[in-house]
């Protein structure tokens, strides 16, 4: 799987200068209605839009299986890796699945021009189609990057590491700060002390190597959202929803080393040497047939002693001229026991 980038530099993600982001400073109340030119440029689109479908109408098909919970983010939410950073505007992998699946597409490229969070190539990776991906936005650049590296890069000591920040905390205590530039849309999206413990955390991992600080970074960017009060968000209801500030420490450094111990659980599992994807996991018709067969036959060897019982009570059973006369054969007498749902224990006298 490759990703390509115009540029992939770790203080894109963390350091901005203000005076290139002034034009985020939107004034939602100025944009209440269009202009004359606006109303008819989205006129024009609309029409063209109309234009297309009609032209298509035969190729495009509503199908009611891809439901929203499917095909939506919501279906990544059980799925580790794809659910750690919570990319909403993302669909699922389990889209892509069954696209190659029900196409029948086992080989060739994936080429994905918005790569996002890499959703599409990690899941035709995982059919074990190879795919190409291309994406300008660091953040996402990120993202792909960090679980590129835990899927072929990581080695035990990197495991290892990761472990240690989950139980040592090494952030905590860490004097080294690195400075976590605002945007304005963000400013006071973290209380104080939190600020200064994302700052802490970020000059902690500068101790480890590039792939130990990849998946810290990645840790940190799925967490930042979470522990925030107001992050890109411009209502008050959001401001109100700070944590207390004894809640301040404590809620990040929680949300951190669950998201690292799951980065270790999920990664480091010993069904990875077996499993390289899900195509590994699907049963073909011949293996069905196959199991059904020897179910069988072991259905067969099993039920052998009993039908040997059962042909010997047949054969006793048949020198009885009455009803009355079943019951003074010694020998199946158990098996009438049986058949009448007592329990062995149980005396059998004849009247």
């Amino acid at each position: 799987m490759k990703q390509t980038s115009t540029h992939l530099i770790d203080s894109t993600l963390f350091s901005f200068e203000e005076s290139s982001v002034d034009f985020l400073d939107i004034k939602l109340e100025n944009q209440a209605c269009y202009s004359v030119e606006q109303q008819t440029a989205l006129t024009e689109i609309d029409t063209l839009d109309s234009k297309l479908m009609q032209h298509f109408h035969n190729k495009i098909k509503v199908q009611p299986a891809l439901t929203r919970q499917l095909v939506s983010f919501q279906a990544n939410k059980p799925m580790p890796t794809y659910r750690w950073y919570k990319y909403k505007e993302a669909f699922s992998a389990s889209l892509i699945e069954i696209l190659l699946s029900k196409y029948g597409i086992a080989s060739g490229k994936v080429l994905d021009p918005f790569a996002g969070s890499g959703t599409a190539l990690f899941a035709a990776s995982g059919a074990g189609i190879d795919a190409d991906g291309i994406e300008l936005l660091p953040v996402w650049q990120q993202i792909i990057l960090a679980r590129e590296c835990l899927d072929k890069e990581f080695t035990k000591d990197d495991f290892n590491s990761l472990k240690r920040w989950g139980t040592e905390r090494p952030w905590c205590q860490s004097k080294v700060r690195i400075p976590l530039s605002e945007l304005r849309i963000t400013a006071g999206a973290y209380p104080k002390q939190t600020f200064e413990l994302i700052e802490q955390y970020m000059g902690a991992w500068q101790r480890e190597n590039d792939r130990v600080q990849s998946v810290l970074r990645f840790a940190l960017l799925c967490v930042l959202e979470s522990i925030s009060g107001k992050y890109s968000c411009f209502t008050e209801r959001k401001r109100q929803q700070q944590p207390a500030d004894g809640e301040t420490w404590s809620r990040p450094t929680k949300k951190v080393c669950l998201c690292l111990e799951e980065v270790i659980v999920v990664k480091n599992k010993p069904h990875r040497k077996h499993l390289s994807g899900s195509s590994d996991l699907v049963t073909t018709y011949e293996e069905i047939r196959a199991g059904f067969v020897s179910l069988a036959l072991e259905k067969n060897r099993r039920a052998t002693s009993f039908v040997e019982q059962a042909r010997s009570l047949k054969a006793v059973a048949s020198q009885a001229k009455t009803p009355a006369d079943l019951l003074i054969i010694e020998s199946i007498q158990p098996a009438l026991l049986t058949a009448s749902g007592y329990r062995e224990k149980y005396r059998f006298v004849p009247s």
